[in-house]
């Protein structure tokens, strides 16, 4: 694809809507106390919660870790993994995908959540922006777990990283899709 085609600049649009979130997203964990970390050597698959517990006391957050591995069994790069040794103390891990027009993403939610889900571990989605297949949506937020999260907006999901309280999630029709309606984990 060349980068004069329509479908280079919306996916280079949807990556720095993305990145703002993902932006967003730390000025706000960083409000909260929480700390970057820069390893010199990241932390080793699958014990990236005992990693934090041995280098960090207080809440610390990475960005584009490459510290689990995806449904194929291949290194995965999660946008921001946050350890909080008494909310978070298996660690949080956050995808974030945007999308205000029309276009692909839609297609990688599945892969996401699929490879969120087989974690086992606290994670959340947060699909940003106004792009997304109302159907896309809609089965998402239906692929929630106890250990998975789906967000449209990223209020809700700063509240929720901050007290582990998830509030009532709102479908892309104002109805309430959660059945852990104020529920914890």
């Amino acid at each position: 694809m060349d980068d004069t085609s329509p479908r280079y600049h919306q996916g280079r649009t949807a990556n720095k809507i993305g990145t703002l979130e993902e932006n967003r997203l730390v000025e706000y964990l960083e409000a909260a106390n929480y700390h970057l970390a820069t390893p010199k050597k990241a932390p080793h698959h699958g014990r990236v919660s005992e990693w934090f517990q041995k280098n960090y006391q207080s809440p610390t957050f990475l960005r584009h870790a490459r510290v689990v591995d995806n449904i194929y069994q291949l290194p995965w790069i999660i946008d921001i993994v946050l350890w909080h040794p008494e909310l978070w103390p298996d660690c949080l891990f956050i995808e974030v995908k945007s999308q205000n027009v029309g276009g692909s993403v839609d297609e990688k939610i599945p892969f996401v959540i699929l490879s969120l889900k087989a974690l086992q571990k606290p994670s959340a989605l947060l699909m940003a922006g106004f792009g997304f297949r109302p159907n896309a949506v809609v089965w998402a937020e239906n692929q929630q777990t106890e250990l998975l999260s789906v967000w449209r907006n990223p209020v809700p999901l700063r509240d929720f990283i901050t007290t582990r309280k998830k509030f009532p999630i709102h479908g892309a029709h104002g109805t309430v899709v959660s059945p852990r309606q104020g529920g914890l984990f």
